[in-house]
């Protein structure tokens, strides 16, 4: 029988740091290797796509226009941004997972703009954004494209009274410091940030964490469809636990993520003026702030419903509520991939990277691999369980078939004694048989190993 093909096509809004765990995924073959373990009647044609169209709005498009009978898309990016579209297609939209539910935003200035700042606004950090008044005339934050960045940034200018602001595209914010006196810039592009923070004559510092200081935000989602919802639930579930499983990897294996982070550095085509160094600094500045959710990628209602707010200020709390209901499918995240391998994500991280994934893991990752061993050792323990009992249970059915058998006429005797000799005999030789085939297969990972 010949199998079916299914596309899974991943769109992501940019090409940026955050959406590192999709890129390692891709880097891996996490999300393929997955799938075809779990549905071996399927061939997996598995895309991962920058959208043409700029922004998260961009990507939930593509996605929507793409999805099929045949196909599974997904869009990476902030899902506020469908909310901003006039188009009635958008309300065939879910939000499924949460690959970033913190606000990885951050507020920077430069120490040599300004000799009345350089002792002060640099050698403190400031706890309050009303405090950034005392400091600042000009702000510098992303356009209207990318929503929840403009929306706080627009909060920063009303709470601290700034009086002249500038919207550009994402990524050019810091870019834009050069003929400004006294600016704050508030970035998402950890990719800027960092090399701003160790290569620029300004000599940029954080002033104000919002991952630190501020609460559950949902900034990235695994989007998809209610077609895809409703066609394809397993195979959906398949998708997140690969995200979750690329999650895992980036917390195990800083090589891997340096590895992918270069990765990134070369699509956005600044090999030039990102160093090692930034690099590193960058994936340290994402440890540090644990940017993705360690063991369940679930869409929080309070996560959610700041995001809405974030698009629709004004909104009470029961609006917020009936956009959760609305919008957020959680069905798909009830188990964990971490928690049923029991990773630990907070043991030392692995120096070597992941070059494949293999059954679950990387073959470089000890965390990974010594919890799938263990697994291994428990399916194994198992196994023989299972054989011991097909044996028991062949004795049993033979031992009970003479017993029976001497207690009958003759007639009935001979009948009962074949019957049940034929029962115990297929139960032993079906035994047998899967213990043959299961040291078959042993001997054939042994070989290939």
């Amino acid at each position: 029988m010949e199998k079916e093909t299914l596309h899974i096509k991943i769109y992501r809004a940019t090409d940026t740091f955050l959406y590192l765990p999709v890129y390692i995924a891709e880097d891996l073959k996490i999300m393929k290797t997955i799938l075809e373990e779990a549905y071996k009647e399927y061939i997996f044609e598995v895309d991962f796509i920058t959208t043409k169209n700029k922004g998260d709005e961009g990507a939930i498009s593509e996605m929507l226009e793409k999805t099929d009978e045949n196909t599974i898309a997904i869009a990476i990016g902030s899902p506020v941004a469908f909310l901003n579209s006039k188009e009635k297609k958008f309300e065939d939209v879910k939000i499924v997972g949460a690959i970033i539910n913190k606000l990885t935003f951050w507020a920077l200035a430069r120490d040599n703009h300004s000799n009345d700042i350089k002792n002060t606004a640099q050698q403190k950090k400031i706890e309050e954004i009303a405090a950034f008044e005392d400091y600042f005339e000009n702000i510098i934050y992303p356009n209207r494209e990318y929503v929840t960045a403009h929306y706080l940034g627009k909060k920063i200018e009303t709470e601290a009274k700034i009086a002249n602001s500038f919207h550009v595209e994402f990524g050019a914010e810091i870019d834009n410091t050069t003929d400004k006196n006294k600016v704050v810039v508030l970035t998402a592009d950890i990719v800027s940030l960092s090399t701003a923070m160790s290569n620029s004559p300004y000599r940029f510092k954080i002033n104000y964490s919002f991952p630190k200081k501020q609460g559950e935000f949902l900034t990235t989602g695994i989007i998809t469809s209610k077609l895809s919802c409703e066609r394809f639930p397993g195979i959906i579930e398949k998708i997140i636990d690969s995200i979750q499983m690329s999650v895992a990897v980036f917390y195990t294996s800083r090589t891997t993520a340096i590895n992918n982070c270069i990765k990134v550095v070369e699509r956005l085509g600044r090999t030039n003026d990102i160093t090692d160094d930034s690099i590193g600094k960058i994936v340290d500045l994402m440890y540090d702030e644990e940017f993705y959710p360690k063991h369940d990628l679930r869409v929080t209602r309070e996560s959610w419903g700041e995001a809405v707010k974030a698009f629709l200020p004004e909104t009470t709390t029961e609006n917020a509520n009936a956009w959760f209901i609305d919008y957020v499918n959680n069905d798909f995240v009830l188990k964990s991939t971490t928690k049923r391998l029991s990773i630990d994500l907070d043991a030392p991280r692995n120096t070597a990277p992941c070059k494949q994934y293999t059954n679950g893991g990387c073959p470089e990752n000890k965390v990974v691999k010594m919890q799938l061993e263990e697994t291994k050792e428990k399916y194994k323990n198992l196994q023989g369980k299972i054989k011991l009992l097909w044996a028991v249970l062949s004795i049993m059915i033979l031992a009970i078939g003479t017993i029976i058998a001497s207690l009958c006429s003759d007639s009935i005797n001979k009948w009962v004694t074949v019957v049940a000799s034929v029962v115990g005999i297929v139960t032993f030789g079906f035994g047998c048989w899967k213990f043959i085939i299961k040291q078959k297969h042993s001997n054939e990972e042994r070989q290939s190993n």
